[in-house]
This record gives structure tokens, sequence and C-alpha cells, in this order.
């Protein structure tokens, strides 16, 4: 019973934490000016500035309401599987970018803080979280 009860609150802390990321950045996006988010994009060398200004607009607002359905534990059979797909293609991103040598601003939260690895064992851990959720969900 007590084993039980700690696996309950471990998932639910783990949804929360993965939830208030996704809220957190959404609304750091929302808040910064969009031309800026949409030359940190162009900084990933990875899109067209017309696509770059597409996920400008969607990528927030993305965050915000996957964010909320998360903490408020609504759809986990399809929040969770797109909120890790989107934290893997983060992630890859900024891999192939790390690996290029780039250095650019992630435009994860803010637009100033420079890739680095510890995004990457960030979101791998985000990641961990969402999929330990889902798979006790199924």
């Amino acid at each position: 019973m007590l084993v039980e009860s700690l696996f309950i609150i471990m998932f639910f802390l783990a949804r929360i934490i993965v939830g208030g990321v996704f809220v957190i950045a959404g609304i750091a996006k929302l808040q910064a000016p969009q031309d800026g988010f949409i030359n940190t994009l162009m900084g990933y060398q990875l899109f067209a500035r017309p696509i770059a200004a597409i996920l400008s607009y969607i990528l927030p607002w993305l965050e915000l309401f996957l964010g909320f359905l998360l903490i408020l534990d609504l759809w986990p059979q399809v929040v969770m599987p797109v909120g890790i797909v989107l934290l893997l293609s983060f992630t890859l991103i900024v891999v192939i970018n790390l690996m290029r040598g780039k250095r650019h601003p992630c435009g994860c939260f803010d637009h100033v803080t420079p890739l680095q690895w510890k995004i990457v064992y960030r979101n791998v851990m985000l990641i961990g979280f969402l999929l330990a959720v889902y798979i006790i969900n199924i």
C-alpha cells in the first residue's frame, strides 16, 4: 500500500513537473518579441523563414496547452505521446546544432541561453518522466 502510494505521488509529480515546464516555456515565448523567436529558430539553420514564422506562432500555444493538459491529467493517452514527440524533436534539434559546434540561443525559455549539453540532459529527463507516466497509464 505504501509503495503504491509513493508511485502515485511520483507519477503525479512527474506530470506536474513536465506540465509546468511546458507552461513556463510557452508563457516565456508568448511574452518575448516574436521576431526574436523567429530569429532564434532561424539560428538552428533547419527551417526556412516561413516555417520558422509558423512555428513561432504555434509552439508557444502548443506548449501552454500541452502543459495545462498534463497538469490536469486530461487526455493522457494523446497528450503524453505528443509531449514526448515534442521533447524528442527539441532534443534532436539541439543535438544536431551542438554537433555542428553552434552556440546560439536555444529559445527554450528565454532567448539568451546558449545551446549546451545540459539542455539535452534536461530534455532526456523530462522525456523519461513522461514515458514512465505514459507506460503506467496504458
